[in-house]
């Protein structure tokens, strides 16, 4: 009965009852914060929009996705060169102080072990193959200096002998005066020291060539050390200095992948959006998208008749089009 009676009442009123006026007017709705324009310094290519206008956003929520220069597989390929470097560098740091192993940080253990142990049998060959050349160099300087010692030792005994035979050479000719030997016999005394002369000469020719020789084969050995010195150094300098630019191109290829990633400033609503499909160019610099930042009021510029204006209040408004995140309310102030 109750129902039925306020009902009529109302039912009464909106017969009976007029409004003082109602306006309608076109009119522009403004936050009266700073908007965030998102834009994108390199631009690139629209992979993917998440957002649309009137859409409430948190501050680091993904707006929209760009195409990335470098793929996830370039990346991967760079991660691979540059453990392969870094295995470098430690086995030709490790064969530089002439090391017979050299440890591996886990991290390389554990995500290239293939990697890891290409390098380990790389490094085992490379000491193995000095080692060897230089054991046949030492064994080579080894033979110059028992060629020398037994010049010497040949050269000394010769010495000796041809000492003794000028002795017996003097007593030879003493006994040829006094007629007790043979002028055959004192012939063959000189025989033998012209022939221990030649020996003592040839031997002393033999030793100059014999020390000339050892002198050739430490050089060798010195050139040979020199030489796999210089060039642990020389692929050591060149490992570093490749390690280097990959390791800056892929902060370059990191910092490309985190880019293509638009993400919002602040939390707030997308005002408006000037990208509008995928495979689109965004142009360096260019604004994307505007954001309203949350506890932004808005300012109604309506287009009242000048008739209408003196009549106007603070009150209950509401607009025919607007987003869904922003709906009618109260007006604070009326400014006439």
């Amino acid at each position: 009965m109750l129902c039925i009676v306020l009902c009529g009442s109302f039912i009464y009123w909106a017969t009976v009852a007029k409004l003082d006026i109602v306006s309608v007017a076109p009119g522009r709705v403004a936050p009266s914060g700073r908007i965030k324009e998102v834009q994108h310094l390199e631009g690139g290519i629209i992979e993917e929009i998440l957002v649309e206008e009137g859409d409430a956003v948190k501050e680091g929520d993904t707006l929209l996705v760009l195409q990335g220069i470098s793929s996830d597989a370039t990346v991967g390929e760079l991660e691979v060169r540059i453990a392969a470097l870094r295995i470098e560098l430690l086995r030709l740091e490790a064969m530089s102080r002439f090391e017979k192993s050299f440890a591996m940080p886990e991290d390389l253990n554990k995500s290239y072990p293939a990697l890891v142990d290409q390098g380990r049998l790389l490094f085992e060959a490379k000491i193995q193959r000095y080692e060897a050349g230089l054991a046949a160099r030492n064994e080579t300087i080894a033979q110059r200096t028992r060629d020398i010692e037994q010049i010497k030792e040949r050269m000394a005994g010769n010495r000796e002998n041809l000492e003794l035979l000028r002795k017996q050479i003097a007593i030879s000719e003493k006994l040829i005066l006094d007629k007790l030997t043979t002028e055959y016999e004192h012939l063959q005394f000189l025989r033998e020291e012209t022939a221990l002369k030649s020996a003592l000469l040839e031997d002393k020719s033999n030793l100059a060539k014999a020390q000339s020789a050892l002198r050739e084969a430490e050089d060798n050995k010195v050139h040979y050390d020199n030489s796999f010195r210089v060039e642990v150094q020389e692929k050591r300098t060149k490992a570093q200095q490749e390690l280097s630019e990959f390791s800056h191109r892929m902060k370059k290829f990191n910092d490309n992948l985190r880019r293509t990633s638009i993400k919002a400033p602040v939390d707030g609503i997308v005002k408006t959006l000037y990208v509008d499909n995928r495979g689109g160019v965004v142009a360096p610099g260019r604004t994307i998208l505007d954001i309203v930042p949350t506890g932004t009021h808005s300012s109604l510029k309506p287009s009242f008749p000048l008739k209408t204006s003196p009549r106007l209040n603070q009150g209950r408004m509401r607009w025919s089009s607007w987003p869904a995140a922003m709906p009618g309310g109260w007006a604070r102030s009326a400014v006439k």
